[in-house]
């Protein structure tokens, strides 16, 4: 009888069920927030991202081992006309190394990056009748911090073209 009420009194957070005071048991977000949303919630076993893990780990061997071997079976005989910068058949005109402008490479990285936190718009605009205010405040504050970004890009000079 110790026993069962021994075993009964380590209940899992989400769960119903007795559960090894022993194994890690983690519970989903949602499942700790309280929601109901299909297919998510329940206890999760700790276990279970050892796989994940292990997926990460064998993927990066493998990689690593195929740069290995090429760099390794691959013949190399550099020789003047293969070190040369190759444009499509048309004989090299002077030097292949020119200097660009960091301008350049600022507007092309602060497009890249506003172009990507852009995307984070469309799942909002998919849901924001449900998310209501909370939606409208969190999407409110997105918008502020990519305004500073954009304003702290205009006042140092990088959107300016010379």
């Amino acid at each position: 009888m110790s026993r069962v009420i021994a075993a009964s009194s380590h209940r899992s957070v989400g769960g119903t069920g007795p559960r090894c005071p022993n194994t890690p048991l983690i519970t989903s977000p949602a499942r700790a927030a309280g929601s109901s949303g299909r297919g998510v919630g329940g206890p999760v076993d700790a276990a279970s991202f050892g796989a994940v893990a292990l997926a990460g780990v064998v993927g990066v061997l493998f990689v690593a081992l195929v740069y290995g071997a090429v760099r390794f079976l691959a013949p190399s005989h550099p020789t003047a006309s293969k070190l040369q910068t190759y444009e499509c058949g048309v004989p090299p005109r002077g030097q292949p190394w020119l200097p660009f402008r960091v301008q350049y490479y600022v507007f092309a990285l602060l497009f890249v990056i506003f172009d990507i936190e852009t995307a984070f718009f469309f799942p909002w605009v998919l849901v924001h009748k449900r998310l209501a205010w909370v939606g409208l405040a969190e999407v409110t504050a997105f918008v502020a911090v990519l305004w500073v970004g954009v304003s702290y890009a205009w006042r140092k000079g990088a959107l300016r073209w010379e």
